[in-house]
C-alpha cells in the first residue's frame, strides 16, 4: 500500500482493520480462488479503477508511517499523564 499497490485481500479480521472493499483495496472471500482472480483481472482491464485503488491504498498508509504511529503514542501517554495528575490532585484535597 505504501509503495502505490493496490492490495487485493480476503476478508480476515486483521486485514479489515485497515482496509475498505472497493475504496484502497478489493476485498474478496477467503478461500476463494475465482474471487481473487477476477479482482486481478478487474485491476488489469480497468485502469482507472486500478488507479484509483492504488492512490486511495497509498493514502490509508500513510496513517501507518513511523511518524503518524509515533505521533499517537506521544497523544495517548499526553492523555494518560494529565489523568494521573488530576486524580493526584483530588487525592490531595
Amino acid at each position: 500500500m505504501a509503495c502505490g499497490l493496490a492490495p487485493v485481500t480476503t476478508a480476515a479480521s486483521g486485514p479489515l482493520d485497515i482496509v475498505r472493499h472497493e475504496h484502497d483495496a478489493i476485498v474478496v472471500p477467503m478461500r476463494n480462488q475465482e474471487a481473487i482472480e477476477q479482482a486481478l483481472e478487474h485491476l488489469i482491464t480497468d485502469t482507472a479503477y486500478l488507479d484509483k485503488i492504488r492512490y486511495q491504498a497509498y493514502v490509508t498508509a500513510q496513517n501507518y508511517g513511523w511518524k503518524h504511529l509515533a505521533k499517537q503514542r506521544l497523544d495517548l501517554y499526553t492523555v494518560a499523564k494529565e489523568r494521573s495528575s488530576r486524580r493526584k490532585q483530588i487525592s490531595i484535597v
